[in-house]
């Protein structure tokens, strides 16, 4: 294989799809706290870890990073907590998360919010 089929082959990769993550991910009780405390380093890290199919690239891709960004939440030289609002958003909305886990960040959900719902109560089981 020569380096032009080899490049082929890397920009046909299938990307990874975050619509794809079960919502199991996101109510993990360590997920769930990193949300909280706003720390995105945990939260790449536990991703990246329960996630073979998602690379550093992928989510750099998604979440309006670059690749080094991802790279340097993973090893820990840049600090994980995160307080810009634009950038949890970007984030968040690049990962796909569920309204439930953006409130957990501070976020306002990104579909419409039913007013008669209690927020902070327990998740609306998706099977019901």
């Amino acid at each position: 294989m020569d380096e032009s089929e080899a490049n082929d082959d890397v920009t046909r990769r299938r990307a990874f799809d975050p619509g794809g993550v079960p919502e199991a991910f996101w109510r993990r009780h360590d997920v769930q706290q990193a949300l909280e405390r706003r720390d995105i380093g945990l939260v790449i890290r536990l991703f990246l870890n329960e996630f073979d199919d998602c690379t550093q690239i992928d989510l750099a891709l998604l979440t309006k990073h670059d690749r080094s960004d991802i790279s340097n939440w993973v090893s820990g030289a840049r600090p994980g907590q995160v307080s810009d609002i634009e950038e949890l958003s970007r984030i968040a909305d690049g990962l796909q998360v569920p309204d439930q886990a953006r409130l957990l960040l501070g976020l306002i959900p990104a579909g419409p919010v039913d007013i008669d719902v209690d927020l902070a109560g327990p998740w609306p089981d998706p099977a019901e």
